[in-house]
């Protein structure tokens, strides 16, 4: 459990960074608002108005909370208090995440 837990933290990690590489960002986040997927890699992450964020690959999924301060999204994980930040690009119905140099792009699904 311990290991999935650490993989869906690693994922999340990498979707925050993954999303300041391009495009145009920012603003107040409601445009991030809703489910994203990434169906080759079998991932998705929900924004909801209220601040929190679902991050599910497979059949893991991790509960975070997000804020938005201009084109950074701040993840953090509240059992542990570990956050991370990250900078996102949309592009119509594309939302590009970027973490460590590895970029991955999510499609709006809702």
């Amino acid at each position: 459990m311990r290991a999935t837990g650490v993989a869906v933290l690693a994922l999340c990690l990498m979707l925050v960074v993954a999303v300041g590489v391009g495009g145009c960002g920012g603003g107040d986040g409601a445009s991030l608002i809703g489910r994203w997927a990434n169906e080759d890699a079998g991932e998705s992450i929900e924004f909801r108005p209220d601040g929190s964020v679902t991050i599910s690959s497979g059949e893991s999924a991790m509960e975070l909370t997000y804020r938005i301060e201009g084109d950074t999204i701040r993840l953090k994980k509240e059992e542990s208090g570990e956050t991370k930040a990250l900078v996102y690009s949309l592009e119509g119905d594309s939302l590009t995440l970027t973490a460590d140099g590895t970029s991955m792009t999510y499609d709006r699904t809702e």
